[in-house]
């Protein structure tokens, strides 16, 4: 007696890895079917500090998985369509709380500026002047302010700055090593 084998018509390649043909065509702002994946692209798109799990481990063991599976499932196409979705959503609302809110933190920057703050000097001033903006073009602080036309009314921090910057090395120092005996 023989067996033979036959060749089936087509065999049915089921690729793990992409969508259903259902959800295939589907717009990606609606959440994923199975509430894991969309916890892991939720996950994976927030912010470090808006995350609800504090890692990768503390999402693995509440979804009872482990920490390898939260990488694969995070390298599934329709999860990173979903983790591209969200992560552009988030963008969006952050810019739009920092643009309502420009009003309160330009007051305060311009504060910090006049208390002596230099970061916030620079940025006030890349602010005022974008087009000549003294950090895209390496300007120093007393370059940045030369460039204005009101010198005669700066604030005595800003004299004190200056000459702390005229005095200061052209090459950052080096600490000599210790020895620890």
């Amino acid at each position: 007696m023989t067996i033979s084998f036959r060749a089936q018509d087509e065999p049915q390649k089921q690729d793990v890895l992409n969508d259903p043909p259902r959800s295939r065509q589907r717009d990606r702002t609606e959440p994923l079917d199975d509430p894991s994946e969309e916890t892991v692209a939720q996950f994976f798109a927030a912010a470090d500090g808006l995350r609800e799990f504090e890692s990768v481990t503390a999402l693995a063991s509440h979804l009872n998985v482990s920490r390898v599976t939260i990488y694969r499932w995070g390298k599934i196409p329709r999860i990173l369509q979903r983790i591209e979705h969200l992560s552009l959503q988030n963008k969006v609302i952050g810019d739009l709380y920092v643009r309502r809110h420009w009003l309160s933190i330009m007051r305060k920057t311009v504060e910090k500026a006049e208390n002596g703050d230099v970061q916030a000097t620079r940025f006030c001033a890349d602010c005022a002047w974008p087009e000549s903006s003294g950090v895209n073009q390496g300007l120093s602080l007393s370059e940045l302010i030369a460039s204005t036309e009101d010198t005669e009314e700066l604030p005595t921090w800003i004299d004190q700055k200056l000459i702390q910057e005229r005095n200061a090395p052209s090459e950052p120092t080096t600490p000599e090593p210790t020895s620890d005996s």
